[in-house]
């Protein structure tokens, strides 16, 4: 277990986690309840109806809303069931009646029957009605009324009475209508309480029951008891009818009510539903253009193999561009393998073979001239390079980056190409990478993008609308290159090939040019697994690798056999000593990352200490550096494997605006070899703000400047997040400036902001957390914040040390030494110890890939938390884990830091925040904010 500090921070008493979530629950309850008063109020608005004796809705169309409903939910097994109760009791009053009726064959008789097969026929008529679909409240009531007047019309004794008779001709039972006014009580029951029909149709049913009786009972000898029993049985089935009509009418009411809230809610449902769907469509937009953002940035960045990102695909998986490929070089004579050496398989591929320095040397002086065409540049590359072949040495090349020999072959003629049109840029340089070259013909360079290009399939392109196109990801393939071509200032592409020494004005600029050649051709033919060395016993360890290992790390791979075994690379061995110098620098291991230049992500030590010392020990130029960087530009370039269509890396996938970044910063960094990181970052930082703000605030000054100058580097000059730093306390934003100011170099302090000791905090993705919620100045302000957050909780898992081992150079004892190798080339990097690092790197990814909101609250069970994890001594990760991972961290040992952004929001209502200083007198911790537990 470590000891605690000295100096513990003092802290109020924060509340339990308990606490904080049962606060956290109360203030989602009362938001439930004001959304339940607005919802309620808006179903009130909505339930608003008529309620006299005809029930609707005031708003028509909420009426006839209602209606559709009523017919779409209506149960046709009641009707069902109420027609087998007609057609039962319908039976029943013939079978009472059959002796009789077979006496008599009058047409009162007839009368009867047809009456009685009538009935039966609406019955029918009803079911065939509800299994098809169409059952309405018209067809229920039409039936119910039909039902019952034939109901009176099939009693023998009136249609005895219709055709003159005194009723008793076919009527020999008791004489009473009760069979009769039980079935018409039944319907009127039924129609009400079986069935969804609003109140102001339904009235139908009784009105129309006692009319019919009534007047077909109370007309003297109508009915079997007589006018004044008929005319009591009419006022009881009033009775009845009026009493289920008024139930009815009840239950309706209620349901017109609950159907009116729950239409309401179901609106509010749907409109929720549809912005959370717009809102994942606007997520999917940014996370796109985010994940493109950072496979660019991937591929710019010269990482270790294990960090770099594979993409896995091949020419034979991409025949849609496969007609802007070249064809491959000519097959080599097949020879014997050798034994004994650290791949028998790259020698014997290249036995016999010797690079053509007489065309190589033609090549660099005829590159720049008018009348040397691409198809004569290719041609010579085949004659002269005879590495090209590698990428063929067995039938089925395996690579390293998982395409084929054939896919990195393309790419390494898309390179060459890239070096021809870049030493072209006063001719045709500037089209030919922009639009690349007609694939029919000569080759032919394409000079405007409406360039009709054919398609391997046969078709051809519209032409291009460029005026139109607005944002990168939005443009098409064509506006991409008219915009590339139009809007790129190609000034500082040329300035970095004068810089890198390439030109063909003299002897040096020509050797230098056939250096650049040279190297482009065999720089990744080490991709080819079976070609990779295995590292000798005379010179382990190299650069990590034991005796009797292979080198499966390419580049360092061709570094080894360049030193080692010059002659496998005949390219390399008959160039001069100078340009072999400068292309084994270019094979260091330098741990550069460019984009945490550009975007000012890291301290100076952490992204250019190795740098400095690779060049303080190699005795290198800024020659070399820019060369360094004219390599990395062309072999980028034609990644994609297209070398007919130009640099499409750049020109397609890649942000146009950053690939400028990338190239203003150049001149820059090679003042590396005169001047010290941190002096090299300050200038930079300064001539970007100038940039940035030119009609705006002078280059700021004092505690908070270096803080204020990466911070709008990091967001490309926007000016919410100066405004969203100085809404911070002003012990924040004392504290953010230090902790942005530390170099990671040991005596070396910014100019604007000197600040010692360390080690210093770089926060990975920092840009992308601020850049994602630029144009929102609350979101900015609260990430901003956020940031202050993190930085504070790694400040509680390393604290500041003023004194610590350091390297020659400025580099703490956790960076790596540098051992000059016994033969000109990279130098070898040995590890050492990393108990005290200059710097350490946290990484967010979670973080930035988050809302802002969802920050501050992880999730509704308010069950989760942001930690700090500690992976190594050097490395951190923010994570969202279960609170129930605190106990597992607590029992492994892990160190760790608990963020708490409650604060910032407690700072929105106005909460005072006291700085907590150190003994030197600088804030090191704002209170409020959650504990660390700091276990070895």
């Amino acid at each position: 277990m470590e000891a605690p500090p000295s100096t513990p921070l003092k802290r109020e008493r924060q509340p339990s986690f308990l606490a904080r979530a049962r606060g956290a629950s109360l203030a989602h309850a009362k938001i439930a309840d004001e959304y339940i008063k607005l919802e309620q109020g808006r179903s009130d608005a909505a339930v608003q109806m008529h309620t006299g004796w005809v029930l609707s809705f005031v708003e028509p169309t909420t009426e006839f809303e209602y209606a559709l409903e009523m017919d779409s939910r209506r149960n046709a097994k009641y009707i069902m069931e109420a027609a087998g109760i007609n057609i039962a009791a319908s039976v029943a009053l013939l079978v009472m009646t059959a002796n009789d009726m077979q006496k008599y064959t009058g047409p009162d008789n007839r009368f009867l029957l047809v009456c009685g097969i009538l009935q039966f026929m609406t019955s029918f008529i009803a079911i065939g009605a509800s299994n098809v679909g169409v059952l309405n409240e018209t067809i229920v009531i039409s039936w119910a009324f039909a039902t019952v007047v034939l109901n009176i019309l099939t009693s023998p004794w009136r249609a005895s009475v219709f055709y003159g008779g005194d009723g008793f001709e076919l009527y020999s039972g008791a004489a009473c209508d009760s069979a009769i006014l039980l079935i018409m009580a039944l319907i009127g029951v039924g129609v009400h309480f079986f069935f969804d029909v609003r109140t102001s149709r339904s009235m139908i049913v009784p009105l129309g029951t006692v009319l019919s009786y009534g007047a077909l009972s109370i007309p003297p000898s109508m009915a079997p008891e007589g006018s004044f029993q008929a005319i009591q049985f009419t006022v009881l089935l009033a009775v009845i009818g009026y009493v289920t009509w008024i139930g009815r009418y009840a239950i309706e009411k209620h349901d017109r009510a609950k159907w009116a809230e729950t239409r309401s809610l179901k609106e509010q449902v749907d409109k929720q539903e549809l912005h959370i769907k717009q809102e994942e469509k606007k997520m999917a937009k940014m996370k796109k253009q985010m994940d493109d953002m950072e496979a660019t940035l991937a591929s710019m960045e010269k990482l270790e193999p294990s960090n770099r990102r594979v993409r896995v695909d091949s020419m034979e998986q991409s025949t849609s561009r496969s007609h802007l490929a070249v064809s491959r070089p000519p097959k080599p004579s097949p020879v014997k393998e050798l034994v004994g050496i650290p791949n028998p398989l790259l020698v014997s591929a290249l036995k016999g073979q010797c690079a053509d320095f007489a065309v190589i040397k033609r090549m660099a002086t005829k590159i720049t001239s008018p009348g040397y065409s691409l198809s004569a540049f290719f041609n010579d590359a085949k004659l002269a390079f005879p590495e090209l072949n590698l990428f063929f040495a067995t039938d089925d090349c395996k690579t390293s980056s998982g395409r084929s020999g054939e896919v990195e072959y393309q790419r390494t003629i898309g390179a060459l190409f890239c070096v021809y049109w870049l030493m072209r840029l006063d001719g045709d340089g500037e089209n030919g990478f922009s639009y690349g070259v007609d694939v029919e013909g000569n080759w032919e360079v394409i000079t405007s993008p409406n360039h009709r290009r054919k398609k391997s399939d046969g078709s051809d392109d519209e032409p291009p609308s460029p005026s139109t196109a607005k944002f990168f990801h939005t443009m098409s393939d064509e506006e991409k290159r008219f915009a590339f071509k139009n809007t790129m200032k190609w000034n500082e592409f040329s300035d970095l090939v004068t810089m890198a020494g390439c030109h063909t004005n003299d002897e040096d600029g020509i050797a230098r040019t056939m250096a650049l050649l040279c190297l482009t051709s065999f720089h990744d033919v080490f991709k080819v697994e079976d070609l990779l060395p295995t590292c000798q016993a005379e010179h382990a360890p190299y650069m990590g690798y034991q005796e009797g290992e292979i080198i499966r790390d390419h580049d360092v791979a061709l570094s080894y056999v360049l030193i080692y075994y010059e002659e496998c690379i005949p390219s390399f061995q008959g160039l001069p000593d100078a340009a072999k110098k400068a292309i084994l620098f270019t094979q260091s291991k330098l741990q550069f990352n460019h984009g945490w230049f550009v975007q000012a992500e890291a301290p100076p030590g952490a992204m250019l200490s190795t740098f400095k010392r690779m060049l303080s020990s190699g005795g290198c130029s800024s020659d070399d550096v820019a060369l360094y960087f004219l390599h990395w530009l062309t072999d980028l370039s034609g990644a994609e494997a297209t070398p007919l269509g130009g640099a499409e890396k750049f020109v397609l996938r890649f942000p146009h605006h950053v690939l400028s970044s990338f190239l203003w910063s150049i001149p820059f960094l090679r003042k590396l070899v005169q001047a010290d990181e941190t002096e090299v970052v300050e200038e930079y930082l300064t001539a970007r703000w100038k940039m940035a703000h030119d009609a705006g605030p002078p280059v700021p000054k004092g505690p908070e400047a270096v803080a204020l100058l990466r911070l709008s580097a990091m967001t490309q000059g926007n000016s919410e997040v100066l405004e969203a730093f100085s809404c911070l306390s002003e012990p924040e934003r004392l504290f953010l400036g230090d902790e942005m100011a530390r170099t990671g170099c040991a005596s070396q302090t910014f100019r604007l902001s000197p600040v010692r000791g360390g080690p210093a905090i770089l926060i990975y993705y920092g840009p992308a957390l601020l850049q994602r919620h630029m144009g929102h100045k609350v979101k900015t302000k609260m990430a901003m914040a956020s940031l202050c957050e993190v930085y504070r909780a790694a400040r509680a898992l390393w604290p500041v040390e003023t004194t610590y081992n350091v390297e020659d150079g400025g580099a703490a004892e956790g960076a790596e030494e540098v051992k000059e190798s016994d033969e000109a080339g990279p130098m070898v990097v040995a590890a050492t110890d990393l108990s005290r690092p200059a710097s350490v790197t946290i990484e967010i990814a979670q973080l930035k890939a988050r809302i802002i909101d969802d920050i501050f609250m992880p999730s509704y069970e308010v069950r989760d938390a942001w930690v700090l994890v500690k992976k190594n001594a050097t490395e951190a990760v923010v994570e969202l884990r279960p609170t129930a991972d605190i106990n597992k961290f607590n029992a492994d040992g892990t160190t760790y830091h608990v963020l708490d952004f409650r604060y910032i929001l407690e700072a929105k209502e106005g909460e005072k925040k006291v700085a907590i200083e150190d003994n030197g007198g600088r804030v090191i911790a704002v209170p409020g904010r959650a504990n660390s537990k700091v276990v070895d």
